[in-house]
């Protein structure tokens, strides 16, 4: 009786958030029910920037994800052009002699922000997963704006992980609850990087499919005095769905 009497005290005193938190478990539940979904497509293109704004690099690589023998999930570089040059022969012949007999890969929403042409994403990292929620520190805000003809509630939170901790802003349909917009970075950097920032983009159907369709990424590296600003997209595509499940 006196829990109950706590959690209608709660909805009285602040709906507003209350509506919020219910508004992020939507989000959660959408993430959980697609897990399982994977692009057969990757396309990254990576830029080295000058100090006016305009690339002096730019690599474009693309990527076909599958399953190996095992049911393994493994990406296969089938593209490489790096200023206008296609490379992609030297590059396999490269990642060939550098790949671990233990490489695995994982896609989904946590992006190898570099040239590394061996694709890291995971959805794990994601602060939606479910696994996370435990650990999450989130904070409603009472803030909406409208992307791409949604109008949107922010949400903005920090979360502890393995290496490292997420800090970033959410926006998510304020009637769906399904993510639109995911802007993060991390704490500490990755080593060598002294800025960096992250833009995640989703796509939601009326039929309750979810995925990510674009990851984009900027920031300033460097060793000692010397500074390197960069840049990149990563687009996903052709998705299918996982046969066993989870990626």
């Amino acid at each position: 009786m006196r829990s109950h009497t706590v959690f209608m005290l709660f909805v009285l005193i602040s709906p507003s958030l209350f509506a919020q938190s219910a508004l992020w478990s939507k989000a959660v539940d959408i993430l959980a029910a697609n897990l399982d979904w994977l692009p057969a497509t990757v396309t990254m293109q990576f830029e080295m920037v000058d100090k006016d704004g305009q690339a002096d690099m730019t690599t474009v690589s693309t990527f076909k994800v599958s399953l190996d023998d095992d049911g393994e999930v493994q990406s296969e570089l089938v593209k490489m052009v790096r200023d206008g040059e296609d490379v992609t022969e030297k590059e396999v012949q490269k990642q060939q002699k550098e790949r671990k007999a233990d490489a695995k890969v994982q896609v989904g929403e946590n992006a190898d922000s570099s040239e590394d042409q061996h694709m890291a994403f995971s959805l794990t990292d994601s602060p939606f997963h479910p696994d996370n929620q435990g650990k999450i520190q989130l904070t409603p805000l009472d803030e909406k704006k409208t992307i791409d003809g949604i109008i949107c509630q922010r949400f903005d939170y920090r979360l502890p992980l393995a290496e490292n901790s997420r800090i970033g802003t959410v926006w998510l349909d304020a009637e769906t609850g399904a993510p639109v917009l995911h802007e993060f970075t991390t704490e500490p950097l990755p080593p060598r990087v002294k800025e960096m920032t992250n833009s995640v983009r989703f796509h939601y159907t009326a039929d309750g499919d979810f995925y990510t369709t674009q990851a984009s990424f900027a920031g300033v590296g460097g060793f000692l005095f010397i500074k390197k600003s960069f840049r990149g997209t990563i687009t996903f595509a052709d998705y299918w769905r996982h046969p066993t499940g989870e990626n």
